[in-house]
Order: C-alpha cells, then sequence, then structure tokens
C-alpha cells in the first residue's frame, strides 16, 4: 500500500508540472481561464460546469441505453470531447488556483509550485473518497464541474448583471 501513496505522489507531482507546462504553452487559454475563475463567483462556476456535467453524462447514458453505435459515437463528438477539452482548459486555471489557495500565496509561490501543490491535494482528496464510492461521485463531480466551468468560461462571456443600487 506505501508503494501505491508514494506512486500516486510522484503521478500528481508530474501531473502538476505537466499543468505547468501546459499554461506556458497554452498562455492565451491559461489566461482567459484566470479571467474567468476571478470573473465568475463559485456558485456560479459550480453551477455553469456542474448542471451541463449531469446533463452530458444523462444524455450518454441514454444513447448508451438505444444501443445505436452511430448515437453513442455523435454524442462522444458533439457534447463529450468538448467537455472534456472545456475541462482540460479549466484545469489549467483551477489546480493552479487551488494550490495558491493552499499554499496562501498566489502570486508569491511560482507557477509549478502552485500547480504541483494543487494536483497533490487534489489527488489526495479524490484518493481518500475512495472508499466511500457515493462520496467520490459527489467530490468527482464538484471538480469536474469546477474545471468545465472555469473552461466554459474562456469561450463564454456571461451575461452582464445589472447592478442593483436602492
Amino acid at each position: 500500500i506505501l508503494v501505491m501513496v508514494l506512486l500516486g505522489v510522484v503521478f500528481a507531482i508530474g501531473l502538476g508540472c505537466l499543468v505547468g507546462l501546459l499554461r506556458v504553452i497554452l498562455a492565451g487559454p491559461a489566461r482567459k481561464a484566470d479571467a474567468a475563475l476571478a470573473r465568475l463567483g463559485t456558485g456560479r462556476l459550480l453551477l455553469t460546469g456542474v448542471l451541463p456535467l449531469v446533463g452530458i453524462g444523462l444524455i450518454g447514458a441514454a444513447a448508451e441505453a438505444t444501443h445505436v453505435d452511430a448515437l453513442a459515437v455523435a454524442w462522444g463528438i458533439v457534447l463529450f470531447l468538448p467537455a472534456v477539452l472545456l475541462m482540460l482548459v479549466g484545469a489549467l486555471a483551477a489546480i493552479p488556483h487551488l494550490g495558491g489557495s493552499l499554499l496562501k500565496a498566489r502570486e508569491d509561490r511560482s507557477l509549478l509550485a502552485r500547480s504541483v501543490v494543487g494536483t497533490v491535494a487534489l489527488g489526495l482528496a479524490l484518493g481518500a473518497t475512495a472508499p466511500l464510492p457515493a462520496l467520490a461521485v459527489v467530490v468527482g463531480m464538484l471538480v469536474g464541474g469546477w474545471f468545465l466551468g472555469a473552461g466554459r468560461g474562456v469561450v463564454c462571456r456571461p451575461a452582464a448583471v445589472p447592478n442593483e443600487q436602492a
């Protein structure tokens, strides 16, 4: 078990390095994802991520239940693939943001330090839910929705919210 834990930590550190590398290579989308995280509140970010993620899952289950291969392929191309790509772009901002929040210094720490700490924390948190499948599903949906909401913020600008002055 200790070997599995060590392999998981090494994998998480490697994933953090990958996030740092992708943020450098894909600097434009990473900046837009950062702006989406700053612009959208947590509730709105989760709402615009979790609900579409649930919908995509339900549509995928319905497509699979029909046993029509063409429908499943269409679901994969039209809904699943874009959602995965948006989640990857959202993760470029969310993982370093998580690491910076845990380090209590978002800009003072290097991108690599924030990315590694974010992926290690995310991996350990998701791993801790493994013995409780229902909790793992809920946490996975929240994290996936967070990533999807941040990624969606890169390609979609939210509607302007009117000022509420009384």
